[in-house]
Protein backbone atom coordinates (compact mmCIF):
# COMPACT_ATOMS: atom_id res chain seq x y z
CA UNK A 1 0.00 0.00 0.00
CA UNK A 2 1.85 3.48 -0.93
CA UNK A 3 2.20 5.59 2.25
CA UNK A 4 -0.07 8.37 1.21
CA UNK A 5 -2.65 5.97 1.48
CA UNK A 6 -1.91 4.40 4.57
CA UNK A 7 -1.87 7.55 6.22
CA UNK A 8 -5.12 8.57 4.85
CA UNK A 9 -6.72 5.22 6.23
CA UNK A 10 -4.77 5.62 9.40
CA UNK A 11 -6.09 8.97 9.85
CA UNK A 12 -9.76 7.62 8.86
CA UNK A 13 -9.32 5.01 11.58
CA UNK A 14 -8.06 7.79 14.47
CA UNK A 15 -10.88 10.08 13.47
CA UNK A 16 -13.80 6.70 13.58
CA UNK A 17 -12.26 5.68 16.67
CA UNK A 18 -13.23 9.04 18.57
CA UNK A 19 -9.43 9.78 19.58
CA UNK A 20 -8.11 13.38 19.03
CA UNK A 21 -11.78 14.74 19.73
CA UNK A 22 -12.52 17.85 20.52
CA UNK A 23 -13.56 17.27 24.07
CA UNK A 24 -11.34 18.31 26.98
CA UNK A 25 -10.16 15.61 29.45
CA UNK A 26 -12.38 15.16 32.28
CA UNK A 27 -11.58 17.74 35.38
CA UNK A 28 -11.31 16.43 39.15
CA UNK A 29 -14.60 17.17 41.49
CA UNK A 30 -13.93 21.09 42.54
CA UNK A 31 -11.40 22.04 40.19
CA UNK A 32 -12.35 25.50 38.73
CA UNK A 33 -12.41 24.84 34.59
CA UNK A 34 -8.85 26.31 33.56
CA UNK A 35 -10.62 29.15 31.38
CA UNK A 36 -11.88 30.12 34.90
CA UNK A 37 -10.79 33.81 36.02
CA UNK A 38 -9.52 34.40 39.61
CA UNK A 39 -12.57 35.78 40.69
CA UNK A 40 -14.73 33.27 38.72
CA UNK A 41 -13.16 30.72 41.19
CA UNK A 42 -13.21 33.18 44.22
CA UNK A 43 -17.24 33.83 43.78
CA UNK A 44 -19.59 31.09 45.63
CA UNK A 45 -21.06 28.29 43.54
CA UNK A 46 -23.97 28.29 44.93
CA UNK A 47 -24.14 31.41 46.66
CA UNK A 48 -27.03 31.53 49.86
CA UNK A 49 -28.85 34.36 51.19
CA UNK A 50 -26.68 37.06 53.82
CA UNK A 51 -28.59 36.85 57.44
CA UNK A 52 -31.22 39.81 56.90
CA UNK A 53 -29.70 42.26 59.61
CA UNK A 54 -26.46 42.14 58.12
CA UNK A 55 -25.35 45.17 56.18
CA UNK A 56 -23.91 44.53 52.81
CA UNK A 57 -22.81 46.30 49.66
CA UNK A 58 -24.48 45.30 46.40
CA UNK A 59 -23.23 42.39 44.26
CA UNK A 60 -21.78 40.83 47.88
CA UNK A 61 -21.93 36.64 47.60
CA UNK A 62 -22.28 34.40 50.72
CA UNK A 63 -21.61 31.01 50.41
CA UNK A 64 -21.44 29.90 54.51
CA UNK A 65 -23.42 31.55 57.81
CA UNK A 66 -22.71 29.47 60.93
CA UNK A 67 -23.85 30.31 64.01
CA UNK A 68 -21.39 30.80 67.04
CA UNK A 69 -23.80 32.36 69.42
CA UNK A 70 -24.54 35.21 70.23
CA UNK A 71 -22.47 35.68 67.27
CA UNK A 72 -22.67 34.56 63.51
CA UNK A 73 -19.59 34.33 60.95
CA UNK A 74 -20.73 34.84 57.60
CA UNK A 75 -17.90 34.60 54.73
CA UNK A 76 -18.12 34.98 50.62
CA UNK A 77 -17.02 37.29 48.00
CA UNK A 78 -17.75 40.96 47.53
CA UNK A 79 -17.11 42.86 43.82
CA UNK A 80 -14.59 45.40 45.78
CA UNK A 81 -11.19 45.47 46.32
CA UNK A 82 -9.99 45.90 50.24
CA UNK A 83 -9.68 49.81 49.77
CA UNK A 84 -12.61 50.65 48.06
CA UNK A 85 -14.88 47.98 50.49
CA UNK A 86 -13.60 50.40 53.12
CA UNK A 87 -14.11 53.09 51.64
CA UNK A 88 -17.69 52.46 50.69
CA UNK A 89 -18.42 51.16 54.27
CA UNK A 90 -17.29 54.30 56.00
CA UNK A 91 -19.60 56.59 53.38
CA UNK A 92 -22.71 54.17 53.94
CA UNK A 93 -25.76 55.84 55.14
CA UNK A 94 -26.50 54.84 58.55
CA UNK A 95 -23.51 52.98 59.44
CA UNK A 96 -21.06 54.25 62.50
CA UNK A 97 -17.40 52.87 61.48
CA UNK A 98 -15.67 52.37 64.80
CA UNK A 99 -12.45 51.13 63.29
CA UNK A 100 -10.71 50.65 59.79
CA UNK A 101 -7.66 49.41 58.37
CA UNK A 102 -6.64 49.11 54.96
CA UNK A 103 -3.83 47.73 53.80
CA UNK A 104 -3.66 47.53 49.93
CA UNK A 105 -4.75 43.54 49.79
CA UNK A 106 -6.56 42.76 53.07
CA UNK A 107 -8.63 45.68 55.05
CA UNK A 108 -10.25 45.00 58.46
CA UNK A 109 -13.51 47.28 59.48
CA UNK A 110 -15.74 47.26 62.39
CA UNK A 111 -19.09 48.85 61.91
CA UNK A 112 -22.54 49.13 63.41
CA UNK A 113 -26.09 50.26 62.41
CA UNK A 114 -27.24 50.80 66.08
CA UNK A 115 -28.73 47.34 65.76
CA UNK A 116 -25.84 44.93 64.87
CA UNK A 117 -21.87 45.66 65.20
CA UNK A 118 -20.01 43.82 62.43
CA UNK A 119 -16.77 43.23 62.21
CA UNK A 120 -15.05 42.45 58.47
CA UNK A 121 -11.89 40.96 57.53
CA UNK A 122 -11.15 41.64 53.56
CA UNK A 123 -8.64 40.03 51.80
CA UNK A 124 -8.07 40.48 47.90
CA UNK A 125 -8.77 37.99 45.54
CA UNK A 126 -8.55 39.11 41.91
CA UNK A 127 -8.31 42.13 40.40
CA UNK A 128 -11.71 43.82 41.40
CA UNK A 129 -13.11 41.29 44.10
CA UNK A 130 -12.02 40.25 47.33
CA UNK A 131 -13.37 36.84 49.86
CA UNK A 132 -14.66 38.02 53.28
CA UNK A 133 -15.34 37.06 56.69
CA UNK A 134 -17.51 38.92 59.45
CA UNK A 135 -18.72 38.65 62.79
CA UNK A 136 -21.93 40.12 63.84
CA UNK A 137 -24.01 40.19 66.26
CA UNK A 138 -26.94 42.14 67.98
CA UNK A 139 -25.50 45.54 69.94
CA UNK A 140 -27.71 44.64 72.70
CA UNK A 141 -26.99 40.80 73.39
CA UNK A 142 -24.36 40.43 76.32
CA UNK A 143 -21.21 38.98 75.30
CA UNK A 144 -21.37 39.51 71.72
CA UNK A 145 -17.92 40.84 69.94
CA UNK A 146 -17.61 44.30 71.09
CA UNK A 147 -14.07 45.02 70.48
CA UNK A 148 -13.36 48.27 69.28
CA UNK A 149 -15.88 50.33 71.29
CA UNK A 150 -16.29 54.12 70.02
Amino acid sequence: MPRRRLAAVALAALAASGCGGSDPPPRAAGTPAPTASPCDAARPDDPIPAPERLVTPRGTLVDEVASLPPNTKVSGYVPLEPDEFVRRMTRRRGLRVLFKEAEGTDAEVLVTDGRERSFWKVVLACPGGSRFTVLTGEETTPGAFRAGRG
